[in-house]
């Protein structure tokens, strides 16, 4: 499977993400934080979008991206039946989809880890998913979970992976509307050293 599958699955975020099967949505982007378009999050679409391409091309697949801004290019919605299918077909037998096309993924998804060999499938498979996950959730050491507590679960479990003595990581949910549940990382360790990795651009 191309690893950049795992990249995908760990950027999905069902909370008003907007992914759906039915209609070919990949994921529904915003732009702006604190009322501003950021900067940071319109390089991360970009990343995407590259990514998305780049899969479509390796796997022998017809190009239909298709890009549709709102307010103001404030937003973006990104549709491509041909990367949701593959990311359908991906998870088929390790996974399956709830209303309104929530993914329930678990640690199933993977192979088993080969801690020591960094170069193995297991291994990019995981920094890959954190790689997305990293994009999509994170903000100053604290992954942000809203109403997808099953993809906080799934993050946890490959943090702790890659997790040594001096790693420490704390959930906390609160039951608020939405939903949100925090995994926040210490700033030691082999997870943190990992973490400084994906944010350099």
């Amino acid at each position: 499977m191309n690893l950049k599958i795992f990249y995908l699955l760990g950027f999905i975020n069902n909370y008003s993400g907007g992914f759906s099967t039915k209609d070919g949505i990949f994921q529904r982007f915003s732009f702006t934080e604190d009322f501003e378009i950021s900067d940071h999050k319109m390089a991360v679409f970009k990343k995407v979008v590259t990514l998305c391409e780049q899969l479509l091309l390796e796997t022998a697949m017809e190009n239909d991206i298709r890009i549709d801004y709102f307010e103001n290019q404030k937003g973006s919605i990104l549709y491509s039946r041909n990367i949701v299918q593959l990311l359908d077909n991906a998870v088929k037998s390790k996974s399956f989809f709830i209303d309104r096309d929530y993914f329930l993924l678990n640690e199933d998804l993977f192979e088993k880890f080969e801690r020591w060999d960094q170069n193995s499938y297991s291994y990019q498979q995981r920094i890959q998913f954190l790689n997305g996950v990293y994009d999509s959730n994170f903000s100053v050491a604290t992954f942000y979970f809203y109403n997808d507590y099953k993809k906080c679960l799934l993050t946890h479990y490959v943090l702790r992976c890659f997790a040594d003595e001096e790693d420490q990581i704390t959930m906390q949910s609160y039951f608020l509307t939405p939903q949100t549940t925090t995994l926040q990382v210490s700033k030691n360790g082999v997870i943190a050293s990992l973490i400084r990795k994906f944010s350099k651009p």
